[in-house]
């Protein structure tokens, strides 16, 4: 192709050398060019950028064309500096050759008078369509010639640099901060990572699809959901997945990234069903909702939640005995209760309320008794064993019609809720041993489901 003249222009140097408008240095109209060579959507695009006055006749900004047919034709040419930039000079610009994102670093007299000099960077994540400046240096310098004893008069340096790869860019300028002329570099991190999860944040018995949108070509995602057991996922290893349903509950779908620029990971939460959430608090301990089965006997309040639910009552289970024999509940409002126990009660109360899928039932059992289940050794180092709870005089030792089912699921969670350690067993057996030696010392809740019930006990790492 032969030569073409890319764009006029009126740039910035002084004719007769060092500049007045900028402290007596002699600056440039030297342009810098880039190339995307990624696999985003501007592949092939050639940038340039160059200090010019604005209007022709302006301040010093900088100036910015693009062209996507190999330099036959450019875009018009735009100003990508700070408005509030006296005067700008020293572009260059880089390719992120992972992302495509394109940075051009520059200097600023950012002030409302004189030569004090700030570094800032430029970014744009759509090809130069938008633009956001951001200050990098962290010390204003006074822009003046180094030495003109020794370099030619009003030199102060011919260009800055900047480089990026994967999300990050490193700008490199020069500054006499200290009264010597250094070079600097401050990292800038763009929003790479940042990428979100489309999807509902709720559903109920219905599959919902989920995708991570604008993925640049080549990556590839895998899906997790915790805690276990609420959803499945369908086509776990694709960029775009479908969560069915298999119980109510709040998951946290995360979407694990990999592409050449590295690999991230972005959540979100995502309500399925009707779960029943809420916090016990006993003796002025809060502990939540799910992870409570066995309580202490005496007052204890419940508050609890009902996402998607709407006209929710909450009333004693008409198949227990009489308040009377069960302990005494009371109802303050809509979503909240207290009752006291003795040891041997148990009060079983329900919840009723319209739902996504009509009228939902939930049931939440209370008692001051002992577990099915215990777990030895507690505290626990490496690995702890679940194995029915067989001690004497035990009101909640395994019946034949309870151990038939087996263990089918264990949860390890930490005090905060999260979901640190899930195993998965065929169900033929109620001993089983875990391996916690991953975990770090602390207060934990084992969450057991054998098919007939969940129960939850206290377990402490002691290393």
């Amino acid at each position: 192709m032969p030569y073409r003249r890319v764009l006029n222009y009126t740039g910035i140097s002084a004719s007769n050398g060092p500049d007045p408008l900028f402290n007596q240095i002699d600056v440039n109209d030297f342009p810098a060019m880039a190339v995307d060579k990624s696999t985003g959507p501007h592949r092939g695009r050639i940038y340039v950028v160059l200090p010019i006055k604005e209007n022709g006749n302006g301040k010093a900004v900088i100036g910015f064309t693009f062209s996507d047919n190999q330099g036959g034709t450019w875009s018009a040419p735009t100003t990508i500096s700070i408005p509030t930039g006296r005067q700008n000079f020293f572009p260059w610009i880089t390719v992120d050759d992972c992302s495509g994102d394109v940075w051009v670093t520059y200097y600023s007299f950012d002030t409302p008078s004189g030569f004090t000099t700030n570094t800032y960077v430029a970014h744009s994540t759509d090809g130069g369509a938008t633009w956001e400046s951001q200050k990098v240096s962290d010390v204003g310098y006074i822009t003046a010639p180094i030495n003109d004893n020794i370099f030619r008069k009003g030199y102060a340096g011919d260009y800055i640099g900047i480089t990026a790869f994967g999300g990050r860019a490193y700008p490199i300028w020069m500054d006499n901060r200290n009264g010597t002329w250094q070079l600097y570099c401050s990292p800038v991190t763009s929003n790479i990572s940042s990428y979100s999860i489309s999807g509902d944040a709720s559903f109920c018995t219905t599959s919902k699809p989920y995708t991570i949108p604008g993925l640049p070509t080549g990556a590839t995602v895998t899906w997790s959901a915790s805690p276990f057991g609420i959803v499945q996922i369908n086509s776990p290893n694709s960029n775009s997945t479908t969560l069915t349903n298999i119980s109510s509950g709040v998951i946290t779908l995360t979407a694990t990234i990999n592409n050449t620029c590295g690999t991230y990971q972005v959540s979100t939460q995502v309500t399925v069903g009707n779960p029943l959430t809420g916090t016990i608090n006993q003796g002025g301990i809060l502990t939540p909702m799910y992870t409570v089965n066995s309580i202490s006997a005496g007052p204890t309040s419940v508050s609890f939640q009902w996402p998607g639910v709407s006209g929710i009552s909450c009333y004693q289970s008409s198949s227990n005995p009489p308040v009377s024999q069960t302990g005494f509940i009371y109802y303050a409002y809509n979503n909240s209760f207290w009752f006291t126990l003795s040891a041997g009660q148990s009060i079983t109360v329900n919840f009723s309320g319209t739902g996504c899928s009509g009228t939902t039932i939930a049931t939440r059992s209370f008692t001051v008794s002992g577990h099915h289940y215990i777990v030895t050794p507690n505290p626990a180092t490496n690995t702890f064993t679940i194995s029915p709870n067989t001690q004497s005089g035990n009101p909640k030792t395994l019946n034949a019609q309870e151990s038939s089912g087996g263990i089918r699921l264990v949860t390890i969670t930490d005090v905060t809720g999260v979901v640190r350690q899930s195993q998965s067993f065929a169900g033929n057996t109620n001993t089983v041993q875990m391996n916690v030696s991953n975990l770090p010392r602390g207060n934990y809740f084992v969450e057991i489901s054998d098919g007939n019930h969940i129960e939850t006990l206290q377990l402490l790492i002691n290393k």
